[in-house]
């Protein structure tokens, strides 16, 4: 397994600022782009190829994720490899958060984790 720090170069999308660095992926601002697969989709692809065994997603600076956004969160974790543990870093304070990751928790209750 790798075992080296998660790098990807801060990019501005529109609304929102996107970012990867140690082991956390960091999504701030609003991601409303009718299609964020065209950003999304090779950001995770990055995260993916550079994943260790466990990687935080930090949704704290984020105020909104539009369906689309999720749809690509969810085949980022349908595509992470099984032993792969994901950690969603939420803010208790946006309620969103909780309910639309929660869903996706579901998918992989043993290697998926919400914490605020």
């Amino acid at each position: 397994r790798k075992n080296m720090p998660i790098h990807i170069t801060e990019q501005v999308h529109n609304n929102s600022i996107i970012s990867g660095s140690g082991d956390t992926l960091f999504l701030k601002g609003e991601i409303d782009d009718v299609d964020p697969g065209l950003f999304l989709t090779d950001f995770f692809r990055q995260a993916r190829d550079q994943m260790d065994e466990t990687i935080r997603i930090d949704f704290t600076g984020l105020n909104f994720l539009n369906s689309s956004g999720i749809k690509c969160i969810v085949t980022f974790v349908m595509e992470k490899s099984p032993d792969t543990k994901i950690v969603f870093v939420t803010d208790s304070s946006k309620t969103w958060q909780r309910t639309s990751l929660e869903v996706i928790q579901s998918l992989d209750e043993d290697n998926i984790a919400i914490e605020e």
